[in-house]
C-alpha cells in the first residue's frame, strides 16, 4: 500500500475516535473499533511524538481533526514514506 493511502486510512479511522474521546460509541461494534482506534493512536503517539513537528502535526489533528486532517494525513504520508515498517503496528 502506498504512503499516501495509509496517511488517509489512518486519518479516516483516527478522526472519529478524536472527536468522540469523552462520548461512547454506539454498540459493542462501536466499542470494539474505539478501543483499535485508541491503540492506534498511543501506538502513533509512542512512535512519532519524538520528532517535534511531526508532534505538533498530531497534537493539532488530536485538538481539531477536522480542521487539521491534511496536515496530519501530509506528516504520516511523509513518516510512511521513509519508514515503511512504521505501519506495521499491529492493532488487530
Amino acid at each position: 500500500m502506498d504512503p499516501a493511502t495509509i496517511a488517509a486510512s489512518v486519518a479516516a479511522l483516527l478522526a472519529p475516535y478524536l472527536k468522540k474521546a469523552g462520548e461512547d460509541f454506539v454498540g459493542e461494534a462501536g466499542k470494539y473499533v474505539q478501543e483499535k482506534a485508541k491503540v492506534l493512536w498511543q501506538k502513533l503517539r509512542s512512535k512519532l511524538d519524538g520528532d517535534p513537528p511531526t508532534k505538533e502535526a498530531l497534537d493539532h489533528f488530536e485538538a481539531n481533526p477536522d480542521a487539521n486532517s491534511a496536515e496530519f494525513q501530509a506528516k504520516i504520508e511523509e513518516k510512511v514514506a521513509q519508514d515503511q515498517p512504521l505501519f506495521e503496528l499491529h492493532i488487530c
